[in-house]
C-alpha cells in the first residue's frame, strides 16, 4: 500500500457560483450594472474557501469596511454539501454613500489567515432622490408624541424628551435598527407605480407617504418612506401607528400589503387619515385569504368590509380585488406552500400528481386531502383554517 493511499484527500469543490482560484462566492445584491439608490449600499452574498472563511470586508479608497453580520443560509449548505462550513459563509455589509469609492472589493480571510481579492462592486451610485426626499422629510418631521418639530441630528425631542436615534441623515424613533437584510430575510420590493391606480397623481408636484415601503426598486424624491426598520431608501424609522409628522402633510399616502403586518389596525388607519391632506387620496391593499406570511410578524387579515371599517369616516372611492389580489394567487400559494411542506416525500410526489378532482373528491364523505398529512409545523402554521389560544388569568 503506498503511503499516498491513506491521505485523506480534499472533497472536490462543487461547480457552484463563481470562482476565483480556490474561492466560490454569489453576490445576491448589488447586481452589476445596478443604479443603487439610498443612504447606504447592501452588499451581501456568501462565499465558501476550501479552508474556510474567518471574515469578509469591503476595501475602498477610504479605508476598510468590516462585515457586519455573518450568518447560514440553508441554499448555501444545500448546494455546498459536502462542506461543513459552507453554512456559515453568508455576509451583510453597509457601506455608506460618503465612503463608497468607484471600484470597491470584496476580500475575504480564510481560517488559515490567507487574505485574497474575490470581488469588485461596480454598482453605479445615485443618491439624488433619496438625498431630495430627506430635505423634504426634515421640514415636515416631528416627534410622534408631542408633535413638535424634530432638528437635524438632536438626540432627543426638546418638548417631551423622546429619544431620537440618528443613522446617518436616517432618524429612528424605534432606536437604532439594523436592516432585515442582515439576517438574511425577504424583503418586499413592490414596484411602487404597479401598485398605485390612477387617480393617485404622482405627476402632480405633491408629497406623498409610502407606510411600511420595504425596499422597493423605484424610491422617488416625492415619496418619503417609512418602515419599522432601515432599509437604503428608508427615509424615517418609525412606528405606522406613531407617524411622525404634522396633521394635513401629505397629498397621497400608499399602504401596500402592511395592514396584516401592524398590531393595532384601527390606529394605523386612524393616523394614516391624520397625516392625510383635506381632498388628499390613499391605497390601502391589505390580505384576506393569504397565509401566514411576511416580517416581523403577521397578525390580522381583513375581509373587504372589515377594511372599510377601519377606514370609517373616510369617503370610499372605490374598493375590490386588485389584479394582484385575484384567488389564482391564492390558491397558488397554498398549493406550493402546501408541497413544499411534506415531510414524507412519497406523500409529496402522490399529492403533485393528483389531478384537482381527485383532490376535490366528496367534501362531505372521503375527503381526499385527508390522507396528506405529513407537513412540517411552519407549513401547518402558515397554512392553517384555523388557531386557537387557551388562556387562564
Amino acid at each position: 500500500m503506498n503511503e499516498s493511499d491513506n491521505q485523506v484527500l480534499p472533497p472536490e469543490i462543487p461547480q457552484a457560483g463563481r470562482q476565483v482560484g480556490d474561492m466560490q462566492y454569489f453576490i445576491e445584491f448589488p447586481k452589476a450594472g445596478l443604479l443603487c439608490t439610498g443612504s447606504f449600499v447592501a452588499v451581501r452574498g456568501w462565499v465558501w474557501h476550501p479552508k474556510g472563511i474567518e471574515t469578509v470586508e469591503c476595501r475602498t479608497s477610504r479605508g476598510r469596511i468590516p462585515t457586519k453580520t455573518r450568518f447560514g443560509r440553508a441554499d448555501v449548505f444545500k448546494a455546498l454539501s459536502e462542506h461543513p462550513r459552507a453554512f456559515h459563509t453568508g455576509f451583510y455589509l453597509e457601506i455608506e454613500h460618503d465612503i463608497w469609492a468607484s471600484g470597491a472589493e470584496l476580500w475575504a480571510e480564510s481560517c488559515e489567515g490567507e487574505w485574497a481579492r474575490f470581488h469588485t462592486l461596480d454598482a453605479d451610485l445615485d443618491d439624488g432622490s433619496f438625498g431630495r426626499a430627506q430635505k423634504r422629510l426634515l421640514e415636515i418631521l416631528v416627534c410622534p408624541s408631542c408633535y413638535r418639530s424634530i432638528d437635524f441630528h438632536i438626540p432627543a425631542c426638546a418638548g417631551c424628551g423622546r429619544p431620537v436615534e440618528w443613522m446617518g441623515d436616517v432618524p429612528s424613533f424605534l432606536g437604532p435598527r439594523p436592516s432585515p437584510l442582515a439576517r438574511g430575510e425577504q424583503v418586499s420590493r413592490h414596484p411602487v407605480m404597479e401598485i398605485i391606480p390612477e387617480y393617485l397623481d404622482l405627476d402632480s408636484g405633491g408629497l406623498f407617504l409610502d407606510a411600511g415601503a420595504g425596499w422597493p426598486p423605484d424610491s422617488r424624491p416625492d415619496i418619503i418612506q417609512v418602515e419599522i426598520e432601515r432599509f437604503p431608501s428608508t427615509n424615517v424609522v418609525a412606528d405606522g401607528a406613531e407617524l411622525p409628522f404634522r396633521p394635513e402633510t401629505f397629498d397621497g399616502i400608499i399602504s401596500h400589503a402592511v395592514m396584516e403586518h401592524v398590531k393595532d389596525p384601527f390606529g394605523y388607519a386612524a393616523d394614516l387619515v391624520r397625516v392625510l391632506k383635506p381632498g388628499g387620496k390613499f391605497i390601502c391593499h391589505s390580505a384576506f385569504l393569504q397565509p401566514l406570511h411576511g416580517y416581523p410578524y403577521h397578525y390580522f387579515n381583513t375581509t373587504l368590509e372589515g377594511l372599510k371599517v377601519l377606514f370609517e369616516g373616510v369617503k370610499i372611492l372605490d374598493a375590490g380585488v386588485s389584479k394582484f389580489q385575484l384567488p389564482w394567487v391564492t390558491l397558488e400559494w397554498i398549493l406550493r406552500s402546501y408541497c413544499a411542506g411534506f415531510t414524507d416525500s412519497d406523500e409529496k410526489e402522490r399529492f403533485k400528481n393528483m389531478k384537482v378532482g381527485d383532490l376535490l373528491g366528496d367534501m362531505d364523505e372521503d375527503r381526499p386531502l385527508r390522507q396528506f398529512q405529513s407537513l412540517t409545523e411552519e407549513t401547518t402554521l402558515e397554512l392553517a383554517a384555523g388557531v386557537y389560544i387557551l388562556g387562564e388569568r
